[in-house]
């Protein structure tokens, strides 16, 4: 069971503008919006329709409301879920918790730093007044909804200059806080753990890529578990990687080449394909903001905000099958990945000069669906990225213990599978 639950926790650390169109109201401030409007305002805002017009409705929502399309998009999204009673309540004035509370998972902005960033980034406020009244959430909506253009042009520009880099290098460090469906004894019989790990990374085009990493794990049984080192290499010969074996402490090489997904060459190509996959995501799932301007080491830098969220694994398996259209690849299901959403959040700097990243913070939140087969709940991640080395990165060299290393079997042997009937004997 350690032995498994190590390979557990390996695994989690390796998961490696619009302008407002809606219908004019009376700035009237002393009319509280209620539930209904607001969020009928800000799907006009987002231009959302719900992919299943005949999906079930809240018992206090009829089919023939002008809101039953507003809410049918508001839980496809995952946004607004509704009152333990089964009701929605769309004629109750909205509060200011509850406005935050909307808005923030519309930007993908999640837990206690949602009511700051808000404030801080957004200039979102909604008064003193615990009612939210029309023009305040007009106002709001509309401030924090609508892109800049030009911010979402340098984005996209910085994105492609990204993709005409020969080469590059990338310092990131990882936190990883996961939640699991129930309390597991190996964890002294907690319900979440953490990890973190210290990842380097460096890329030449056509040639490959080389990343290291340190693992810290937690306890098992009470027990502490040294930090685990391992390297991984995508070059032309294969996939390998290193890590040390935490049952003789000894640095192991495998080859991984027959087991991986895909082949060294259609990775490259889903790599030249991927702005094409970036911008769509740009464009649909997320929010830009313009944060003002920070010097380092004498470039100037802009500081961008970015926030989104996708609510269901179909909306990014349509992009990726469409943008890898020449690839052959088995995309996994909905079901296979465990996948129910995941909101993003976080700033990056880019240089204004050449139009390339510098450096990223993210803070991701991953949510999967009860399963008996897989035993995690949510997945949080803070990562802090720099990159490096443009077009300085000159080679990728193999090493001979990675060359001679032995092939990953996963082969079952039939005799060996344990099948139901086996079981009951």
């Amino acid at each position: 069971m350690k032995k498994s639950f190590l390979a557990l926790s390996l695994a989690t650390t390796l998961f490696a503008g619009t302008v407002f169109s809606g219908q004019a109201y009376a700035a009237d401030k002393a009319v509280p919006f209620t539930r209904g409007e607001y969020m009928h305002a800000i799907v006009q805002q987002l231009e959302a329709t719900p992919k299943d017009k005949n999906s079930a409705l809240p018992k206090d929502v009829s089919a023939e409301s002008p809101y039953a399309e507003t809410v049918r998009v508001m839980k496809e999204k995952k946004i607004v879920f509704g009152y333990e009673d089964g009701t929605f309540k769309l004629d109750q004035p909205v509060s200011v918790t509850e406005a935050e509370m909307i808005l923030s998972r519309v930007l993908g902005i999640a837990g206690v730093e949602a009511s700051d960033i808000l404030s801080k980034q957004f200039g979102v406020s909604f008064g003193s007044d615990a009612i939210v009244t029309k023009e305040e959430a007009l106002g709001v909506i509309k401030d924090a909804l609508v892109i800049d253009p030009a911010i979402l042009d340098l984005v996209n520009k910085s994105s492609v200059q990204s993709m005409k880099q020969q080469s590059f290098s990338m310092d990131m460090s990882q936190d990883i806080t996961n939640t699991l469906n129930q309390k597991m004894p190996e964890l002294n019989n907690v319900d979440r753990f953490s990890q973190s790990s210290d990842i380097s990374m460096e890329y030449i085009k056509d040639k490959g890529l080389h990343m290291s990493m340190t693992a810290t794990m937690p306890e098992i049984l009470g027990e502490a578990i040294p930090s685990i080192k391992m390297e991984q290499y995508y070059v032309p010969e294969g996939i390998f990687m290193m890590m040390t074996n935490p049952e003789t402490n000894k640095d192991e090489w495998i080859n991984m080449t027959d087991v991986f997904p895909m082949s060294f060459e259609q990775l490259m190509a889903i790599q030249k394909d991927s702005i094409e996959l970036n911008n769509k995501l740009l464009d649909k799932s997320f929010f830009y903001r313009d944060l003002g301007n920070v010097e380092v080491e004498g470039k100037k830098l802009k500081q961008v905000g970015f926030y989104g969220q996708i609510s269901s694994m179909d909306e990014i398996m349509e992009l990726f099958q469409g943008t890898m259209n020449n690839q052959e690849i088995a995309i996994p299901s909905i079901e296979e990945t465990g996948l129910a959403g995941m909101s993003m959040y976080g700033t990056m700097l880019i240089d204004e000069t050449t139009k390339l990243p510098m450096s990223a913070e993210y803070n991701i939140s991953i949510s999967f669906t009860p399963s008996t087969e897989l035993p995690f709940k949510e997945m949080k991640m803070e990562m802090d990225a720099d990159f490096k080395e443009y077009n300085q990165v000159k080679a990728i060299v193999l090493p001979e213990a990675a060359k001679n290393a032995k092939k990953i079997d996963l082969t079952i042997d039939p005799s060996t599978e344990v099948t139901p009937d086996k079981k009951a004997e």
